[in-house]
This record gives structure tokens, sequence and C-alpha cells, in this order.
């Protein structure tokens, strides 16, 4: 099994295996490596609107499957390569969740929520039957909270409840089973985020880990998640927690800020940014260092910008 990275770039949109390969050079806000690595799906501002376009790795040939009103963020390849699953927001920050037929254009906007929010960091279940995002209310100050969406449903799914003064939930992730959604949650009583797990079929949540990590990401195996803690402006922890013993390995403590990309194995997949804001895609062993790079004045690497998907 093999990885490839995605990584978009001031100077466009790069695709990297074996070597560096140039994908596109026009302005892009936004883009979705497929889960089988060979189709990108690519957003690029038209005025008033945002077209959406495929681009296929191998041959580079691009073309044109759709064009939304407003603002379209964080598009998500559905499992089954048919759909993607985006975001729609609004002039004043509301937001909805939109899915596009890839083939013939269509689009399908799913249940609204019971108030406005601001969505982010959308994900399909493995099945394709779900879809998890976070939100924060538009209308007063309050924490985030995690909802899963069902095309079929009237109304989302409260995962991590928001309450008073100010919970925070984010980052829902899938199990590769489907059967538990992560996410990193911060309460009034604590001072540092933890990992929690949700079963979605009955059962409570539970607390995984504390020591102020976020950001969780599943292991193939569904065993651990690859997880991050940001001490300070520039310090920060990478580790592998075990989802039953809520063991923490240390993969790396280093100064800036470290943020999980994928974990194939024992082969960890980070982005770490430096205290000068100098970025690079760093890996827990010299297996992949053929991705690793330091960036210049013109090229930065950043959470909103990467995507690696396993393949072969």
């Amino acid at each position: 099994m093999t990885t490839r990275l995605l990584v978009h770039r001031s100077d466009g949109l790069w695709v990297v295996d074996d070597g560096w390969k140039s994908l596109c050079r026009t302005s892009i806000i936004g883009f979705c490596l497929s889960r089988d690595g060979s189709r990108v799906a690519v957003l690029t501002p038209l005025g008033v609107l945002t077209g959406i376009d495929l681009i296929d790795v191998e041959t580079g040939r691009r073309r044109e499957i759709g064009r939304l009103r407003g603002r379209v963020l964080d598009p998500q390849w559905h499992p089954g390569g048919k759909r993607l699953g985006a975001i729609s927001q609004s002039d004043d920050g509301d937001s909805k969740i939109v899915v596009l037929d890839v083939d013939t254009g269509q689009t399908t906007t799913l249940p609204s929520f019971p108030e406005r929010y601001n969505l982010g960091q959308l994900e399909w279940s493995p099945d394709g039957q779900m879809l998890a995002v976070e939100g924060q209310p538009l209308d007063h100050l309050r924490g985030m909270s995690v909802f899963l969406v069902t095309p079929n449903s009237d109304s989302p799914r409260l995962i991590a409840p928001a309450g008073s003064p100010e919970p925070k939930a984010t980052c829902g992730r899938f199990s590769p089973d489907g059967r538990t959604l992560a996410y990193s949650y911060t309460d009034h009583s604590v001072l540092e985020s933890e990992i929690w797990v949700a079963p979605l079929k009955g059962g409570r949540p539970r607390r995984v880990c504390a020591g102020g990590y976020d950001d969780p990401r599943w292991s193939l195996d569904g065993r651990q998640l690859l997880i991050a803690a940001h001490l300070s402006p520039c310090q920060a922890r990478l580790g592998v927690v075990d989802v039953q013993s809520g063991d923490v390995s240390l993969i790396s403590d280093a100064m800036g800020q470290l943020k999980p990309v994928l974990l194939t194995g024992s082969e960890a997949l980070f982005i770490r940014q430096d205290c000068a804001d100098q970025d690079e895609i760093a890996t827990s062993s010299g297996q992949l260092l053929r991705w690793n790079f330091t960036t210049d004045d013109e090229t930065m690497v950043s959470e909103d910008v990467l995507h690696a998907v396993a393949v072969g």
C-alpha cells in the first residue's frame, strides 16, 4: 500500500507519489482527492458563483461538473465516488450542506439545522449514509458542536451537546468500520482538550485520553488515533493513542505547531510549522522522506491545503 499526497502551493496544485506532478495552475479555493486517489475535485471562484471541476490525476484532463451560488467550502468525496458533499455558505456566514452528483450535476440540500450555524470539518461515514460536521452558532456566543447528518432525516443529530458556558466539540471523525465517531472535546470544567469516542448505535460516549490532544485521525485498522497537543504557540506534541487502553505513544515533541494528516500502520504523516511560520511535510519514519520539503516565501502548506489518501 502506498500513499498519494495532494499539495496546493502558490504555484498551483500538485500531486506527489513517485515525484511531483502539476495538476493545475489556475486559482482555486478548495479541493479534495478521491478515496482511490484517481480524481481531484476543485473549487474555482467565479464572482458570485463557485465552479466545481474534476481533474483526472493520471491524464490531467479537467471538466466542469457544476456551479453553485455563493461560497462553497470543504468538498468531500462520497465513498462510492459518484457524489461530492460540500458546505455552501451565504454572505452572512449561515451554512448548509449540499451534495452534488458528479455525473449529472444535480444538487441536493441536506436537512436544515435548528438555528444558523457556521459549519466546517465535513466528513462522510465509510458506508456513505451519514456525514459528520462541526458547527458554531452565529446568533449568540457559544461553543462548538459535532453533528451527524443523514440525508433522509428531518434534522441533524447532536453528538457532542453544546451547553453553558462554552464547551467545544470539534473534528468529528468516523472509525474505519463506521461504528464510532472520535472527536475533540473541551468542557468549561477542564483546562485542556480531550479525545472522546461515541458509539453511533447504542452506548455512551467515553473519554479516550486527556493531555490537551485534539484533531484525531483514525489508523486504517481502527485501533489507534493520531493526535496532536498544542502546548503553546511554539511548542506541540504528536502522539498515537490506543483507543481501548488510552495509552499514548509520543511521536514528536517539537518547537512549532503539528497537524496530523494520515496514519497508515506505523507510518504517520503530518505537517510541522516552526515559529517562523515555515512549513514542512514530515513523516515518522524515513520511508517517505522524498516528500519532506521546507517552504520558501512562495510556497505555503497548511491544514487547509493538503490532502492524502492510502492507495494501491
